[in-house]
């Protein structure tokens, strides 16, 4: 999913935004409504996250929600098999030095 359409959906989304980070209150919602400027605004006011860190938690929030496109779900499958499999096998994809 992209900024896009967390904007575009910003009703839905705010929940999961206060879910991630809950010192955010209903009022901090309102305000942010949907911009991702204001969002990281009051992630740095409520937690004192610097401005880069605040960034961070907000492109690694947006990363893992549901991707927007069914292509990006089949790729977002597939990737989620690999790691299984992977697991499965005992391996962390990474050689192993010994």
């Amino acid at each position: 999913m992209d900024w896009n359409n967390v904007e575009r959906m910003w009703k839905q989304v705010k929940g999961k935004v206060q879910e991630k980070w809950g010192k955010l209150t209903d009022d901090d919602l309102e305000v942010i409504d949907g911009r991702r400027d204001r969002l990281e605004v009051k992630i740095q006011q409520r937690y004192g996250f610097a401005t880069v860190h605040a960034r961070k938690e907000v492109d690694d929030w947006v990363r893992w929600q549901i991707p927007a496109s069914p292509r990006a779900r089949r790729r977002t499958r597939k990737s989620q098999l690999a790691l299984a499999s992977m697991k499965s096998r005992g391996t962390s994809g990474s050689p192993r030095f010994r």
